[in-house]
């Protein structure tokens, strides 16, 4: 009896000491992916995200601020060569000459920079994937959605603040503004002088195509449009630098 007892202790002694056989995986089954959600969240993608996102939110303060401050102290860089009547009407009878050329120049420069905004950041977007996929030693999907992430925030971000500065540096033109000389002048002058303004007041209508007021619904619809177009090239930039990138 002693001896079937001494036996049976041991095998439970050794059965407590085994450790429970683990599934195994079934031939040819592939790991289980991270979802996007878990993805996103993962503290290396916040950091990338917080950081290209200041990136793009400094550079579109750097060129929304450079507008505010050439509309609040600068001038017009380039003067209009007139020759003739016109430029004779111009300089003798409108008061305000200077404040229409200036405020055409601003609202000509504010133009361009919101329109140039999607381009700029699709360039950012492109060097976003680039760094992405040189650096972040992760596997594909990470890296891919790490750089789309990134370049969608930042490129909203950028095309939104340079929108929103650059539109309060444009204005309508000023009514040009009549001297007294001019205000005096026969009918046969006046008639002139209305051909001339006539010619200024024209310039102003084919600059600023679409108005001087903010649409921001817009402004936000265009930003997410971009935002996603970006991230997309930004995904792309990853592929193509960790697939056809030469070897150093």
């Amino acid at each position: 009896m002693s001896g079937q007892s001494d036996s049976g202790q041991q095998a439970n002694v050794q059965t407590q000491g085994q450790t429970p056989a683990q599934p195994q995986p079934q031939p040819g089954a592939h790991p289980q992916q991270e979802s996007l959600g878990q993805l996103l969240t993962k503290p290396r993608t916040k950091e990338y995200l917080k950081f290209f996102t200041g990136m793009y939110a400094i550079v579109g303060l750097a060129v929304g601020l450079s507008l505010v401050a050439v509309g609040l102290l600068g001038g017009a860089v380039l003067q209009p060569d007139l020759s003739g009547t016109v430029s004779n009407v111009l300089e003798d009878n409108v008061e305000n000459l200077g404040a229409i050329l200036s405020q055409m120049h601003m609202n000509r420069l504010a133009s361009q920079a919101i329109n140039g905004a999607p381009l700029l950041a699709a360039l950012l977007g492109v060097l976003t994937g680039t760094y992405v996929g040189t650096t972040l030693d992760v596997a594909d999907r990470e890296a891919y959605v790490n750089a789309a992430a990134s370049s969608a925030v930042g490129s909203f971000v950028l095309v939104t603040l340079v929108g929103f500065l650059a539109s309060t540096q444009i204005e309508p033109v000023p009514t040009p503004e009549l001297s007294s000389q001019a205000q005096q002048l026969s009918t046969e002058a006046q008639m002139t002088t209305s051909a001339g303004m006539g010619a200024v007041e024209g310039i102003p209508s084919a600059i600023l195509v679409g108005g001087t007021k903010l649409a921001v619904s817009n402004l936000l619809l265009n930003a997410a449009l971009v935002g996603v177009v970006v991230a997309v090239l930004s995904a792309g930039a990853v592929y193509v630098v960790r697939n056809f990138a030469p070897e150093a």
